[in-house]
């Protein structure tokens, strides 16, 4: 409707200057012509003279006509702007916090200082991950599992690697834990098995996480053949690995007096293991997690340089106290930059019973531990 008020009003301006001797000029649309500012007219010459029927004095000018058409044309202009004018931009909304990008990983699936990744050996309670999970209705971020077969587990169609495509699938990390002949390991026996696990776990999307041999101190052989196995490990495997990592899994009972164990020699040196891995338990129902024993751990591994982590962690669940002490220790170990805690959610191979995470306080808050916003999920 616009557009029509706009041409008549045009036309109503060219037929008026037309009558008058005026050229008003050409435009190949009166659209386009009208977005031009309107100059102002001359001065025109004026008349006057009485009305014949009020006998009253009328002026009169030879551009009436064009001036009334002139007015007519600019509000039409400016209707037509006023329809046509860009709205008004509603305001930006404030941009939503954007949470710090994370520091750079340290190994596959490290989730990097102030954020841990919290999983769980399930074989006891739920009797899988998944059944864990459903029951729980929390995320596990790893999830770790055992053969002892030897280097056919390490297969490309073995247990092991069926077992990481479902756990990457599940959104965990698979930690595949084995058992091979030190001796046999360290001259070379298996290099082709391990390169080949090594870039079958490449060429998958997401991390996973390699111990061989852990709580080697139960296996009743030299440490020093433990050490020259590890370093042979790394030395095939090579370094900079983009999905696999290869982590060690000591007991933290070496530090104890009582073990009689000297814990530097089980350590392979600086560069072999992405991370050195304890297990720590609360043996007794009223025995503290963060004992001597384990605190004289993490000055050695301070001193070794190596990425602290809990690769199995007990407290008992008849313990009154035991989800209080789960969450301390939960915030010193975030506090310490340990990679990760893993709940040995099982009674299999263990001191006597009470390791499962039955429905309770310390369930309760290994629930929390697994959802707190700190806990990272590298493979989700």
């Amino acid at each position: 409707m616009l557009r029509v008020k706009l041409l008549v009003a045009c036309c109503a301006l060219l037929g008026a200057a037309g009558g008058l001797g005026i050229v008003v000029g050409h435009a190949t649309s009166p659209i386009l012509a009208a977005a031009q500012p309107l100059p102002a007219l001359p001065a025109a010459p004026t008349t006057t003279a009485p009305s014949p029927r009020t006998g009253r004095t009328t002026v009169s000018s030879p551009f009436a006509a064009i001036d009334n058409a002139y007015t007519a044309l600019g509000k039409a202009i400016a209707d037509y702007k006023a329809a046509h004018a860009a709205p008004t931009p509603a305001p930006s909304p404030s941009p939503s916090p954007v949470s710090p990008p994370a520091p750079s990983a340290r190994f596959p699936g490290d989730p990097g200082p102030g954020r841990i990744v919290v999983g769980a050996i399930v074989s006891g309670g739920a009797g899988d991950a998944d059944g864990f999970e459903k029951a729980t209705g929390a995320k596990l971020g790893v999830h770790r599992a055992y053969w002892n077969n030897g280097i056919s587990d390490l297969a490309p169609n073995g247990p092991a690697m069926s077992y990481i495509r479902a756990e990457q699938a599940a959104g965990r990390i698979p930690h595949v834990s084995v058992k091979l002949n030190w001796q046999q390991t360290a001259a070379g026996a298996y290099d082709t098995q391990l390169r080949a696990f090594r870039d079958a776990v490449e060429a998958l999307p997401k991390p996973v996480w390699l111990t061989v041999n852990h709580e080697p101190e139960n296996d009743g052989q030299p440490a020093a053949a433990f050490v020259a196995e590890q370093r042979h490990i790394r030395k095939v495997i090579g370094t900079g690995l983009h999905r696999l990592a290869f982590i060690g899994s000591l007991m933290a009972y070496d530090w104890a007096t009582a073990s009689g164990r000297t814990p530097d020699t089980w350590f392979p040196g600086p560069g072999v293991w992405d991370a050195c891995g304890l297990d720590q338990y609360a043996q007794k129902a009223g025995g503290p997690i963060d004992d001597a024993k384990f605190e004289a751990a993490l000055v050695s591994l301070k001193k070794w340089g190596c990425v602290p982590a809990i690769t199995e962690l007990g407290i008992r669940v008849a313990d009154p106290q035991a989800a209080a002490k789960a969450k301390a220790l939960f915030e010193k170990l975030i506090a310490d930059g340990f990679a990760t805690v893993q709940w040995f959610d099982s009674d299999n191979n263990s001191t006597g019973a009470g390791w499962v995470l039955t429905p309770g306080p310390l369930r309760d808050e290994f629930v929390a531990m697994l959802e707190d916003q700190r806990a990272a999920h590298p493979a989700a």
